[in-house]
């Protein structure tokens, strides 16, 4: 076991494309969609002013129990790899692609060392790396005041 839990989801933005086309291409279903001109709403449903001003897309991997995230990261751009020529169209076309890291410790340092080949891989698919660190000994004390 190591000492931090982890989530990742890929992440997609682009300022005109149809979210729909990134669920089709990449095989994968959204956690979140927001289309490009659409109205506004909560994730409830509730309506919003305004527009979208770009298209947003996230679908989230869940990682078995007893993977480190470099190998889980590995294997996930592994699978990715068919689609490298579609993640370069839309860098290409003004989006972005990345994975987004949410790692989760109990007040303890944690590391983890990502190998050069993996971020080798990310960068000749296009994809970036977003990295966000949460203490849960931090969180659960701010919640219960």
């Amino acid at each position: 076991m190591y000492p931090y839990d982890y989530q990742i989801s890929l992440r997609i933005v682009h300022p005109a494309m149809d979210p729909q086309v990134f669920t089709e291409t990449l095989g994968l279903q959204p956690r979140i969609v927001q289309k490009f001109g659409d109205r506004r709403s909560t994730p409830t449903g509730t309506l919003l002013e305004g527009h979208y001003q770009r298209s947003y897309w996230s679908s989230s991997f869940i990682p078995p129990d007893d993977s480190d995230l470099p190998s889980f990261l590995a294997k996930t751009v592994e699978n990715l790899r068919p689609h490298r020529a579609f993640f370069c169209h839309i860098r290409d076309t003004g989006g972005s692609v990345e994975f987004f890291v949410g790692l989760f410790t109990d007040g303890v340092n944690i590391g983890a060392t990502l190998p050069y080949a993996l971020l080798s891989d990310l960068g000749d698919m296009g994809i970036d790396l977003s990295l966000d660190i949460y203490d849960y000994k931090e969180n659960s004390d701010n919640s219960s005041t």
